[in-house]
């Protein structure tokens, strides 16, 4: 049902007089053969009685025709071009509701990876399913219409006709499947191809590919996996094609064979010529018709695959979020251990408890590798934890809770090319008083009077009136983002990692100052982080081995206090090895 479902809303979505119009234009197609058939035979007759008036009347009949169908073709190529831009915008804003709506958990995988890459390859099937589907069912009264009078002439061509429509059912089949099971097993190369691609289309990477000097190297790879796929690809292209081949190699001597005795029919005075001209002519359109049955069959297949993989990752399921909390007064971590579902054997965090309480700054330390990105990937909710392994102000399990807004800013933001405006409300609706006072508050007015469209100005060099901004200015925006949206929760992973300490330290204290009745985690490896935050984590491989105070800490956990001492040597130009 939910596949009917989505197919209808597909079709609601390209607009139902788009769709019947399609359908009434492929029923003309149709026709048109049927009727040039019996053109064909009326104008042979008023040739051989030399009627002209006759014959002027279905030229200028047939002239009718052939400008009627320039002109359905140019409407029939505009119409079809949107209905498939509209299904295709469709199936591709299902798929991004979906998989914003899933756990980051499930594209951790390579499985997960493989499911999202073949509903991708669904996009605009839906569609072209119910085109494809609406052509055999119409192929069906052509085929009838044209093959009633050939079973009259002949009765054996009925068993000949059987014997083609027979081959070709079978050799669409097969040659969908092969095709089919190709395209699967080529995922993972196309999913190489295309990181190597978008390699080039970074312009951040492609600065350190510039400077490291592996163009070439690069190119070679993109370019091998490319012939890769172009061979494999060819290879069941041309086997496919033999096959087809075959087939209308039976077809071309059927064809001959009618011909032949159809001919002999006309000279033997059986039939006339007029007739003769006809049913030759439905023998052709008998075959094309069954041609396109076949290719009708091949591209229905194709479709109804792209579409069941689409809907297999539309129908994944998904986390219920049943509970609303109003306001976060805490969160509490006990006994969290967590391993990422690719190495579900390697523990990333091991019996972590903690607690994390409204009013209060926290900050979190350790080396690379001890679990701190993992812990705040899971306090965003971005993996599925065991049941009641973080609860939110102590009753709620933060896999089913609902609407909590959590502020994240991280080391390397991404920078939206949108207005300065949209970079700050961020989909939130826009209130004048709350706009200025973020923006007030984050030290960016001076840079909105600067710009020439003042916060409408467009940010980015994506598109022609874009001004690019520093990476300092870029964290302010951010800044002033965290602000207007009034969070919850409030994550700072390292994002100041490009400021000096001073500066650093400035926002910081901005930061506690403006959010202090809401729970805040900082993630920094500089020592002027640690005399802001009220309590302090050190994480060592997966495990809380220190939870204080900064006096607590240095008192009781042996590796903060080497940790803090390593980096003020440092700070005082001490040696470094």
């Amino acid at each position: 049902m939910n596949r009917v479902y989505r197919l209808l809303n597909n079709l609601k979505y390209i607009g139902w007089s788009r769709v019947l119009i399609n359908v009434c234009i492929l029923l003309l197609w149709n026709v048109f053969p049927l009727i040039g058939n019996y053109v064909n035979k009326y104008l042979t007759s008023a040739l051989i009685s030399r009627d002209m008036g006759m014959t002027g009347g279905i030229l200028i009949f047939q002239i009718i025709i052939w400008i009627l169908s320039i002109l359905l073709n140019a409407y029939d190529q505009n119409i079809r071009q949107e209905s498939v831009t509209r299904s295709d915008t469709y199936d591709k804003l299902e798929l991004c509701k979906k998989k914003c709506a899933l756990s980051a958990q499930y594209f951790e995988t390579p499985a997960g990876i493989n499911t999202f890459s073949q509903a991708n390859r669904g996009i605009g099937k839906r569609y072209s399913l119910f085109k494809n589907a609406v052509l055999l069912l119409m192929l069906v009264p052509t085929l009838l219409l044209s093959i009633a009078p050939v079973i009259r002439a002949a009765k054996w061509a009925c068993c000949l006709l059987a014997i083609i429509l027979g081959l070709n059912i079978f050799v669409s089949a097969r040659c969908a499947d092969i095709e089919y099971l190709e395209s699967v097993r080529q995922l993972e190369s196309e999913r190489r191809r295309n990181y190597y691609k978008s390699l080039f289309y970074n312009f951040s990477l492609l600065k350190e590919i510039r400077c490291y000097g592996v163009e070439t190297w690069l190119l070679n790879k993109y370019d091998g996996v490319s012939k890769k796929i172009f061979k494999e690809t060819h290879r069941i292209h041309i086997r496919s094609s033999l096959i087809t081949a075959s087939i209308d190699v039976v077809s071309m001597f059927s064809k001959l064979l009618f011909w032949v005795y159809i001919c002999y029919q006309a000279i033997d005075g059986v039939i006339s010529i007029s007739n003769c001209v006809l049913l030759i002519g439905l023998w052709d359109t008998a075959l094309s018709a069954i041609e396109g049955f076949r290719d009708a069959t091949i591209r229905l297949y194709h479709d109804y695959k792209g579409v069941r993989d689409m809907d297999c990752f539309l129908d994944m399921e998904e986390e219920t979020k049943k509970e609303s909390v109003q306001a976060v007064d805490a969160i509490v971590i006990k006994n969290l251990s967590f391993s990422y579902p690719i190495a579900k054997d390697k523990l990333i965090l091991k019996d972590v408890s903690l607690d994390f309480y409204r009013g209060n700054c926290y900050l979190m330390l350790g080396s690379n590798g001890a679990g701190k990105s993992t812990l705040i990937k899971l306090l965003l909710s971005q993996f599925k934890v065991d049941e009641k392994a973080i609860m939110i102000n102590g009753c709620y399990d933060i896999n089913l809770v609902n609407g909590i807004k959590v502020g994240y800013m991280a080391q390397n933001d991404p920078h939206f090319s949108m207005t300065l405006k949209e970079n700050i409300i961020f989909g939130s609706s826009y209130d004048e008083g709350r706009f200025k006072d973020a923006v007030q508050k984050a030290g960016i007015t001076s840079l909105i009077e600067s710009l020439p469209l003042k916060e409408d100005t467009l940010l980015g060099m994506a598109y022609d009136e874009g001004r690019e901004l520093s990476g300092g200015q870029w964290q302010r925006i951010n800044f002033a983002r965290l602000l207007y949206n009034q969070c919850d929760i409030v994550i700072l992973d390292e994002p100041t990692a490009s400021m000096d300490p001073l500066a650093e330290r400035d926002l910081y204290c901005e930061i506690k100052r403006i959010f202090q009745d809401k729970i805040i985690i900082l993630v920094s490896h500089r020592l002027s982080s640690v005399g802001i935050a009220d309590k302090i984590i050190f994480l060592e491989e997966g495990k809380v081995t220190g939870f204080g105070t900064h006096e607590a800490l240095l008192s009781n956990c042996a590796s903060y206090r080497s940790m803090i001492a390593i980096q003020e040597a440092i700070s005082e130009g001490g040696a470094c090895c």
